[in-house]
């Protein structure tokens, strides 16, 4: 995140998320007042309603505040955001997502089953997967790209062509 004010006293080093916690408030704030909207509206009678300026007045300031903290977060945290792909690719590795992914070839026991002895031998899906020969290292590739795992739909669809029923061994 980007530095927006000196850290922590207790935590050398650390960057406080000011404006991630900046935005928050503000959903609050919105959240409060659609409340206070809701039990205005239902205050109303016979189509009166006396709590119109109630309404608008949170209406308004909703809209305002979002305008203004969406604003505020693009600017002082989306546009300062960078991604450290070295990083982001090593716990990619190492997690047992890829089991969720691969699922749809191997069938979601199958698939629970490799992660779980995956864990136990100390390895990675990934490496558990090449070891079980249930995958190429091509096919491997073409569903664990970041791209496919972030993407509606299965993960290397367009490319690994199997079914669970030609996976079972």
């Amino acid at each position: 995140l980007p530095e927006c004010q000196a850290g922590s006293s207790i935590m050398p080093g650390k960057v406080n998320p000011v404006i991630t916690e900046a935005m928050t408030q503000v959903c609050w704030q919105v959240m409060a007042n659609d409340q206070a909207i809701t039990l205005a509206a239902q205050g109303g009678q016979l189509e009166l309603n006396a709590f119109m300026p109630l309404i608008a007045h949170n209406l308004l300031q909703s809209l305002e505040l979002l305008h203004r903290g969406v604003t505020m977060f693009n600017t002082r945290c989306i546009d300062g955001l960078t991604v450290n792909e070295a990083q982001t690719s090593y716990w990619l590795e190492q997690s047992a997502a890829l089991a969720t992914a691969v699922a749809p070839y191997i069938g979601h026991q199958r698939a629970d089953e490799i992660a779980c002895e995956a864990r136990k031998c100390g390895i990675t899906v990934h490496e558990m997967l090449i070891k079980e020969q249930l995958f190429t290292q091509e096919e491997l590739d073409k569903i664990s790209g970041t791209y496919e795992l972030t993407t509606p739909g299965i993960a290397g669809e367009k490319w690994v062509k199997r079914s669970v029923k030609d996976s079972r061994r």
